[in-house]
């Protein structure tokens, strides 16, 4: 047996350890693809679990950030909401504003129902000053578009001197000092011609009476009263006083009032009653 064996050593033994090392190197493998196998595997289902995690927060971040950007967008509403509002009232302000100043100039109609008894006399009353005019029915009609003092007087082609300008100007109507405010009249029955904010002479109202006379009224202090077109009646208001008239700032409150004979300036005091 010990012979036998001997023999199978010296014939085979090299193929027989060489078995046995590629049966050992085969176990091997086979055993660290295994190893590799389940490592690989645990990594997945760590990749898999980590993840399913970071959904997971994504998940819950998402809500927070549609939260954010609703509660944005609901300022932005409010916000928008609010400058509607202020738009809104700054509108009804303005537009009290203006019902303000006509209610204001308006007092006297509405307070019982009574004029004042020096303007009843003047509207009554009037005596024209004699003039050589050439339009004896309106000279006599004609009256005084307010209650107040004589201030610049009409110049013609003569000169006077201005405060406002700091120089010696042609004044192509007469100054009527009153209290600002005061009530501005319709001197004669006509049709409203022109009503406008001048840059100069700031807002300026024009009634054609026919027969080739105008009366204008400048240094107004609102123009909502009447409209192009309008007809108004004699004594109707139409304006109040202001302080619109850049030209004549350094005067007193006043209304500038012009008369047109033709589209020329003619002197007021002609057409008028006496004027104090």
């Amino acid at each position: 047996m010990k012979k036998w064996f001997s023999n199978l050593m010296d014939k085979d033994g090299f193929y027989i350890i060489l078995f046995i090392c590629v049966c050992l190197i085969a176990t091997t493998a086979v055993w660290v693809s295994k190893n590799n196998s389940v490592k690989t595997k645990d990594e997945n289902i760590s990749k898999i679990n980590e993840d399913f995690f970071k959904v997971e927060k994504g998940d819950e971040e998402e809500p927070s950030l549609e939260i954010s950007k609703m509660g944005k967008t609901d300022d932005e509403e409010e916000k928008n909401d609010e400058e509607e509002q202020n738009k809104d009232i700054e509108k009804e302000e303005e537009k009290q504003n203006q019902d303000q100043d006509i209610e204001e100039i308006m007092e006297d109609e509405t307070d019982k129902g009574k004029e004042d008894d020096e303007t009843e006399k003047l509207f009554k009353e009037s005596e024209p000053i004699e003039s050589n005019t050439n339009s004896p029915v309106i000279q006599n009609n004609m009256l005084l578009p307010l209650v107040g003092t004589l201030g610049v007087d009409f110049t013609g082609e003569g000169l006077v001197y201005s405060e406002t300008l700091d120089e010696w100007v042609s004044h192509q109507g007469i100054d009527l000092y009153a209290k600002e405010g005061t009530i501005v009249r319709a001197s004669l029955d006509g049709v409203v011609k022109d009503v406008y904010d001048d840059d100069l002479w700031g807002i300026t109202i024009t009634i054609d009476h026919g027969n080739g006379i105008e009366t204008r009224y400048k240094n107004l202090s609102t123009e909502k009263m009447v409209k192009i077109g309008q007809k108004v009646k004699k004594g109707d208001p139409i304006s109040g006083i202001g302080r619109t008239a850049k030209l004549e700032l350094a005067e007193e409150p006043h209304l500038h009032f012009e008369v047109l004979k033709e589209g020329i300036c003619v002197d007021p005091k002609d057409y008028l009653p006496n004027i104090q």
